[in-house]
């Protein structure tokens, strides 16, 4: 028997929580997008030797439409419902269309992270993505990364261990990697 799996969508859809709207990033959030792609936990993350400036974090803005055309790469505004304030980005990047899979990013302002704003962003985005699209999802983290292995366990991502990956940046590295299983 075949199985027939949903096509990706062309564009970021808005996800919905109790607390939280999850949309599209637009040119209009890079004020507040910056400063969190510019703390030095995120740079280091990210492999970037320095950080990103706001032009810079501008031009990766304008660059999402087309990955999300693409059905590559779909980043979305944390944006608390109440007061419209973007505390952050959640993506899921790159998508592989023939494995069905995608990582898990995540990035708060570090006043948000208190109040599992996290948490509540990354359940809607895995439960999109595995029930929705069809896709395994894999949270990667330094194995040193409490927060991030607290995370992902209480999301209930099933624990695959510590392995070795490779980084373009790094080369291979260690890291400990979970994994959310598509459901349908």
């Amino acid at each position: 028997m075949r199985i027939s799996l949903p096509d990706l969508p062309n564009e970021v859809p808005t996800l919905s929580t109790e607390r939280l709207t999850l949309r599209a990033i637009t040119e209009s959030d890079a004020p507040n997008l910056a400063p969190i792609v510019q703390l030095p936990e995120v740079v280091a993350a990210l492999g970037h030797e320095q950080p990103r400036s706001e032009g810079q974090v501008l031009e990766w803005i304008r660059s999402l439409p087309q990955c999300a055309a693409l059905g590559l790469r779909y980043a979305f505004a944390v944006v608390i419902s109440a007061t419209l304030t973007v505390v952050g980005l959640i993506e899921l990047n790159p998508v592989n269309v023939v494995s069905r899979e995608a990582d898990l990013s995540l990035w708060l302002a570090r006043d948000a992270r208190q109040h599992h704003f996290g948490a509540e962003a990354a359940r809607a985005v895995i439960d999109w993505a595995t029930l929705t699209l069809c896709l395994d999802v894999n949270g990667v983290t330094t194995p040193d990364n409490a927060a991030a292995i607290a995370l992902m366990r209480a999301l209930d991502m099933s624990d695959q261990g510590e392995r070795v990956v490779h980084s373009q940046r790094y080369g291979n590295v260690p890291a400990r990697v979970f994994i959310a299983r598509r459901r349908s």
